[in-house]
């Protein structure tokens, strides 16, 4: 992530305490930003919306790494949303 998407990551750290009811600190979001500062925005984000809708408890770091599986899938899925399109345009 870069700095500037640090009001954004703060952000979604406001909705999944909504979501959790679970107070956070700004030292805590300070914490989540150095161990996922490494990885983009947008895969935080993903992986935040679908643990909010799949999981029943505040989600720790590692829960909103991509895995290998989920790159994979993700691939697939690309690869299947492509052969569609190009099958449309035939």
């Amino acid at each position: 992530m870069k700095t500037e998407d640090r009001k954004q990551f703060g952000e979604l750290f406001t909705q999944l305490s909504e979501i959790y009811e679970k107070k956070i600190s700004a030292n805590l979001v300070g914490l989540y930003w150095d161990v996922l500062k490494d990885i983009k925005l947008e895969e935080v984000t993903k992986k935040a919306e679908s643990h909010m809708k799949t999981k029943p408890f505040f989600p720790k770091p590692c829960d909103l790494r991509m895995t290998e599986e989920d790159e994979y899938n993700e691939r697939l899925e690309e690869e299947r949303q492509d052969m569609i399109a190009e099958g449309e345009r035939e």
